[in-house]
């Protein structure tokens, strides 16, 4: 008979104590994760999965006091813990902990304790899974993860740097250049005699276009970069973006409630409010149907508080955020990048039929 048929026999049969103890250890022993027991804080038991964790022959676990398996700095959270499961206090049944090897090399593991009675005293039996591939691996995708925002943060300031050096570009030089054509022609207009007068006038057309050129110009490099934001503050922006905003979209209005002093904004969040409040606005325009928005700025405490809300049609916001449809999303992905990359939390809501509210806070 193999020993898996002699195995399976016994097991049908078991009656006694000393067979249901063989079973015990069968299973303890072939288990995928180590096991223990402490008691008043000692090892008193342990499989041999739990011993090679540690890298420790078994005998030498057996009495050893369990904080020893513990770096010094980790060792108040077991103490806590067992006091607490000692007492009956019901704990989440799975933690993180770290351990320290014979050789001295630090791992981690994931635990799942249990209060149980052990030769007739309180004990805790344990279970313990070594994760210290898992840690290692999320350790790396978190600098990943740094070292992609910093290069995002540095992308979108390089991004206005170049967007406020072409916005300077086109006022010293284009626009300056478009002005200088239209005062010529004019004056030229004013300045001929009657009989050339005639022929001149021709010219008005050329003086109309060089205006809307003008305007034109200027128009872009406002949305480009907004000159006021660096001369006059957020605030004024805001004021001034609304009325722009309002001879564009006359049948929305917009409610601002400005509870804040321009020194409370950083000025490292004054073009990033601007940005999200042109998208915000864009949006509401272009997808809401609304007819009311809602600006908000104010400081609570410490905490700097951005809200854009509206009454209109509202959207499914994982329809919009789908991976499928990535377009749709690249508004809302912007301003979150742009709020988490200066250390902010975006937020937003939006129920159909019922409007969109996108709100900001920054600690400051």
């Amino acid at each position: 008979m193999g020993k898996i048929e002699e195995f399976e026999d016994r097991i049908k049969t078991l009656e006694t104590n000393e067979d249901r103890q063989w079973l015990y250890s069968i299973i303890v022993e072939n288990s995928l994760t180590g096991i223990f027991i402490v008691q008043e804080g000692r090892i008193v038991f342990c499989n041999q999965r739990f011993a090679d964790m540690y890298g420790y022959d078994r005998e030498e676990l057996i009495g050893k006091d369990s904080l020893d398996l513990v770096p010094s700095q980790d060792r108040i959270i077991i103490e806590t813990l067992r006091e607490k499961w000692l007492k009956g206090t019901i704990l989440s049944s799975e933690y993180e902990i770290r351990g320290i090897r014979k050789d001295g090399q630090i791992i981690w593991t994931i635990r799942r304790n249990t209060l149980i009675s052990y030769n007739g005293k309180p004990a805790i039996l344990g279970n313990s899974v070594e994760i210290s591939e898992r840690k290692n691996v999320e350790s790396r995708l978190k600098k990943s993860e740094k070292i992609l925002r910093f290069l995002s943060a540095q992308l979108l300031q390089a991004h206005e740097n170049e967007r406020k050096r072409i916005a300077r570009e086109l006022h010293d030089t284009i626009a300056q250049n478009l002005a200088g054509i239209k005062i010529y022609l004019s004056h030229k207009i004013e300045t001929v005699g009657n009989e050339q007068y005639i022929s001149l006038k021709a010219l008005q057309p050329a003086i109309e276009m060089a205006d809307r050129s003008i305007w034109e110009v200027r128009r872009i490099i406002t949305d480009l970069r907004p000159p006021c934001i660096d001369d006059l503050g957020i605030l004024a922006t805001i004021n001034w973006h609304c009325r722009q905003f309002k001879k564009k979209y006359p049948e929305i209005s917009i409610v601002q409630e400005f509870e804040i002093d321009e020194n409370d904004v950083p000025d490292p969040l004054k073009l990033i409010i601007y940005r999200i409040l042109q998208e915000s606005l864009n949006n509401v325009a272009k997808h809401s149907g609304a007819d009311k928005v809602k600006l908000l700025i104010k400081k609570d405490r410490n905490t700097l508080i951005f809200m854009v809300e509206d009454n209109g049609s509202g959207f499914e916001i994982k329809n919009s955020l789908s991976p499928r449809q990535p377009e749709k999303g690249w508004g809302i992905i912007g301003m979150k990048e742009r709020t988490e990359l200066s250390g902010g939390f975006f937020s937003i809501e939006s129920f159909v039929e019922k409007g969109t509210k996108v709100l900001i806070s920054w600690e400051c």
